[in-house]
């Protein structure tokens, strides 16, 4: 209603412009006409305010059309990755991309097959909207959206609702710096959390458990035992314990494929060139058949080295 009766107004007074009257009266009305016209463009919608990117909340986007193998892969590599890197300033990265794996595979209830214990919270980013109901005088920080059961973060009285602020006394503006901070922790870390809950900050510690006893594997940690030995280096040990599993599930085409991953750190090209085939043949198509195809592809150079030699 406001918009139609500004624009019959606008053509009246265009109406009345265009009668002769000299320049003062034209030029009143051509200012009144500019005021109308501004008037008329402020009926339109405004742009919505510009949201930045949360990098967390996109690698948990990209980690969630995933299946639980290649989860599994991924964060071995991230793991490998952030162990060999020099760079300090590259390690939020790698531990940001962790956490997110993580967190997804607690999403998906994935088997576990990493020795180090984990928060088991969902991070969500906390947007303007979410922060001024909550007190909070900015947006900064990290929503938890989701508590797992039996975690450290449910033992430690962490609630879906709380907004992290900070960890360690570090103070935290993204989701991804959290996820960051937290990292992989040890078994037996504490952590102070620092969180936003009932319109007041609140520290919350967090407890990873005493450290377990290294025992025999059962039957059914195998490849948990045989994955921890891999991410300490003892690749003769993680050979001999994927063997077992692969005995157990021979057609356990992820136990293949970080079987064919130890052979590499063995140095063993054809044993670990056999176990990524055995992956295509099981099944050809797939996340980890895609990550068995560019291990072959990498490993054909060293093929064609030892030809020549």
């Amino acid at each position: 209603m406001q918009a139609a009766y500004r624009q019959s107004n606008t053509k009246s007074m265009h109406a009345r412009c265009n009668k002769p009257g000299g320049k003062s009266v034209s030029k009143v009305c051509n200012a009144i006409l500019i005021v109308l016209l501004i008037s008329l463009a402020g009926c339109a919608p405004l742009p919505p305010p510009y949201v930045a990117p949360d990098p967390f909340a996109e690698a948990l986007v990209k980690y969630r059309a995933l299946d639980c193998d290649a989860l599994a892969v991924s964060e071995r590599g991230f793991n490998t990755a952030l162990e060999k890197t020099a760079d300090v300033s590259s390690k939020p990265f790698w531990q940001r991309h962790i956490a997110a794996v993580k967190q997804v595979r607690l999403e998906k209830k994935c088997p576990t097959t990493s020795a180090r214990p984990m928060l088991g919270i969902r991070l969500d980013p906390l947007l303007p909207a979410a922060a001024r109901p909550l007190g909070l005088p900015n947006a900064k920080g990290a929503l938890i959206g989701e508590v797992m059961t039996a975690s450290a973060a449910e033992r430690a009285g962490l609630v879906a609702g709380d907004v992290i602020l900070g960890i360690n006394g570090q103070k935290l503006a993204t989701a991804a710096e959290v996820a960051a901070a937290i990292g992989q922790p040890e078994a037996g870390a504490r952590i102070e959390v620092l969180v936003w809950r009932n319109r007041r900050q609140q520290v919350v510690l967090v407890d990873f458990g005493a450290p377990v006893a290294k025992a025999a594997p059962a039957a059914g940690s195998l490849m948990d035992a045989a994955t921890a030995d891999f991410d300490a280096a003892r690749y003769t040990d993680a050979a001999r314990k994927y063997q077992q599993v692969l005995q157990q599930s021979p057609q356990d085409t992820l136990a293949w494929y970080f079987y064919g991953q130890t052979m590499e750190k063995l140095r063993d090209v054809i044993g670990a060139q056999d176990a990524y085939r055995r992956v295509l043949s099981i099944q050809p198509e797939g996340q980890v058949a895609d990550y068995a195809r560019q291990a072959l592809e990498k490993l054909a150079p060293n093929k064609k080295a030892a030809k020549k030699k």
